[in-house]
This record gives structure tokens, sequence and C-alpha cells, in this order.
């Protein structure tokens, strides 16, 4: 997987709908979200999408990329992101994405929210 393509599956994790989930994230995958979400593993994540409001937009700036093996990417960046109704968030994010099976997916994401959003 190219390094652009890690940034788009990515966006789109923040901005489409459930289906973008259940394509991207690995069963075995574990978040840390903040309150009330906190930990969970994949099945919850993907319930928790189901029906909640997506981003209208989101930046990721202070992109960074690495490749600690030939099956892993690992990703950090700033998300600042806003919705329909206005509201914003912005967070430090990181994500780490395996190839298994032929296919990359997200198996650990982290937000950690700025404070002041």
């Amino acid at each position: 997987m190219g390094d652009e393509t890690v940034w788009i599956i990515e966006k789109r994790l923040w901005t489409e709908g459930a289906s973008a989930w259940r394509e991207s994230l690995d069963p075995l995958a574990l978040m840390v979200l903040p309150e009330p979400a906190g930990i969970m593993r994949a099945s919850a994540a993907r319930a928790s999408v189901e029906d909640a409001p997506r981003w209208a937009q989101v930046e990721m700036s202070e992109r960074t990329l690495v490749r600690p093996t030939h099956d892993l990417i690992v990703i950090a960046y700033r998300a600042r992101g806003r919705r329909e109704d206005g509201s914003s968030y912005e967070a430090l994010c990181g994500s780490t994405y395996r190839l298994a099976d032929d296919r990359w997916r997200m198996v650990q994401h982290q937000q950690t929210p700025i404070s002041g959003t």
C-alpha cells in the first residue's frame, strides 16, 4: 500500500459511514478513544459508528508515517474535525495497519484530545 493510500483510508474513517469501518478495521483491533467511548475492541468500535454522526471535514496535519516491517504501517497526525452543526474537535492521533491475507487493515487507533477543543 502506498503512503498516500494510507492517508486516504484514514480520512475515510473520519468522514464516511460504518461501511468504511467494516472494510478497514481488523477483527482484533483495539481502539483508545476519549470518554465515554474509552478502550474498545473492534466489534464495539464498529457498533458505535453505525449511527454516529460523521465529520463533515477533517484536516490532518503533522502527518508522520513509518514502516517498521514490511507488514506494518504506523501513522501519527494532528486531526482537526468539524461536523455539519459547526461543532469541532482536535486531537493527536495514531493508527497502526497490518498486512494479513493480502489486505491492509487497522489494528490499533488512539486519540488524545487537545485541550480547549
